[in-house]
């Protein structure tokens, strides 16, 4: 059995678990193949980038929030606009970005 006498080192390791749970980012993927009826995860990505932005709304300011777009052409019917409560804070930042090494192609 493991003894551990000291109790700062306790406290360290739970910082540390503590502290890289609350680094994590959410992460939304969006898919030209997908469904907005899904849950926005890279296996099951949403199709719009209007349905993620429904997601960021909930997070915004108080998570780190990233949306991806997967590889693909989208093709936007209506202009979007990004306002103030989905650009997140310093802290607890909104990004919207091709997942790297992806190609992606936004027109209309």
């Amino acid at each position: 059995m493991l003894k551990i006498k000291n109790p700062l080192f306790i406290c360290f390791i739970f910082l540390i678990l503590f502290c890289g749970q609350t680094a994590m980012a959410i992460d939304f993927y969006i898919s030209p193949r997908g469904d907005d009826a899904a849950k926005g995860s890279k296996e099951a990505p949403f199709n719009s980038l209007l349905r993620a932005l429904l997601e960021i709304k909930k997070h915004a300011g108080k998570e780190e929030v990233n949306i991806w777009f997967l590889e693909g052409d989208y093709y936007l019917e209506k202009t979007i606009v990004i306002r103030p409560e989905y650009s997140g804070t310093e802290e607890f930042p909104v990004t919207i970005a091709a997942l790297p090494g992806a190609k992606v192609s936004i027109k209309g």
